[in-house]
């Protein structure tokens, strides 16, 4: 016997953002990347994209995704310049925390740069011009470096500090 559920748009969000799946809320080109990056099966994955395109809010995304599917998630996302946190990463991470749940929604600690989920989960943001150490952890899950062409250390920054 077959039963009918109407799920309206509102509970279908609800219900992919506390699965941690965020695909929904991208542009076509941004669902690509996604696709590519979750069909990808190497330790690195480098994407090389035309500005304007979504890159950091797909990014940020799939750390957001990270952090609430698996608990305890640590992640880093690195970007350039120290100043990029403050003026790009945190504004897009709060734009995509816009219609999240309060209960999956995380903390955001500004001394430490650092979101903290519920679950035990933390994305660490890190400017790798003052601080590439920062973006080192133990038992990373997953580590973003956002902008990596203008990181002036990137070589030392990948094969010696990540």
């Amino acid at each position: 016997m077959c039963t009918n559920v109407v799920v309206t748009a509102a509970q279908a969000k609800e219900d992919n953002w506390r699965r941690g799946r965020l695909r929904w809320k991208f542009k076509p080109i941004q669902k690509r990347l996604y696709d590519a990056y979750h069909s990808c099966s190497n330790f690195l994955f480098v994407s090389l994209i035309a500005r304007q395109t979504g890159k950091s809010y797909s990014w940020a995304s799939l750390a957001v995704e990270q952090c609430i599917r698996k608990p305890k998630s640590r992640v880093r996302y690195g970007t350039a310049f120290h100043t990029d946190v403050a003026e790009f990463i945190v504004p897009i991470f709060t734009a995509i925390f816009e219609d999240a749940p309060l209960d999956v929604k995380p903390k955001y600690h500004k001394q430490g740069s650092k979101y903290e989920f519920k679950n035990g989960s933390e994305i660490k943001l890190v400017g790798l011009d003052i601080n590439p150490d920062g973006i080192r952890g133990n038992a990373l899950d997953l580590v973003i470096i956002d902008e990596a062409g203008f990181v002036s250390r990137l070589r030392y920054v990948y094969s010696i500090i990540i």
